[in-house]
This record gives structure tokens, sequence and C-alpha cells, in this order.
């Protein structure tokens, strides 16, 4: 079972479980979930999960920095996890292009 560090529920019609999530999975490795509501029916409610390479330490005493980012104005890579300031994972080309900023052209 995961363990949830951070999350922010949707607000957006109601129709998504989240906007996004940062867990530990029971194997050590840190989970970045980001969802979004696409404009076509298609690709509606699509999550893009990224999980890092590296395991996080459980000895109660080592410092972790975890932290995401969004870019939606490029073409690719625009979500990227990093653990301790290394980049751990990162997405691929967008699924669609916008002209506009809004959660609807994420990954």
């Amino acid at each position: 079972e995961k363990t949830y560090i951070a999350y922010q529920a949707s607000t957006v019609d109601n129709d998504i479980d989240h906007s996004w999530y940062l867990a530990l999975t029971t194997s050590g490795q840190i989970e970045l979930s980001v969802q979004g509501k696409k404009l076509d029916t298609n690709l509606t409610n699509v999550a893009t999960v990224l999980t890092s390479s590296s395991t996080i330490p459980r000895d109660n005493e080592s410092p972790t920095m975890i932290c995401w980012t969004l870019d939606n104005e490029i073409p690719g890579g625009n979500v990227k996890l990093f653990i301790n300031g290394i980049l751990e994972a990162s997405t691929g080309l967008l699924r669609t292009n916008s002209t506009s900023n809004s959660t609807g052209q994420w990954v």
C-alpha cells in the first residue's frame, strides 16, 4: 500500500480523482501522479505517473528533498521528479498541442 506524502484534490467538474499526489511505494520509491482533464473525450482523466529510480532511506534520520515541476508550455519533458536535487524521472511529449495555458494540456 502507498503512503501518501502530499495530495491535491481536483476541483474540475468533480470528475477527476486528483490534480496530483506524491506517495511512497512499498518498495521505497517516490511516485508522482499528475492528472488533468483533456478537452477531447478520448483522453479524459489521463494521469501521468512517474516513479523514482532510487529508494528513500527509512532510518528516521536521513532528510530527503522531493521536488517536482510541471511546465505545460513545452512540448516534451514537461513533468519532472527530483530527489535530493537529482532528476529521477521525466515525461515524454505532450499528448496534444495547445495555445492556451491550462491544466487541460497536461501529459
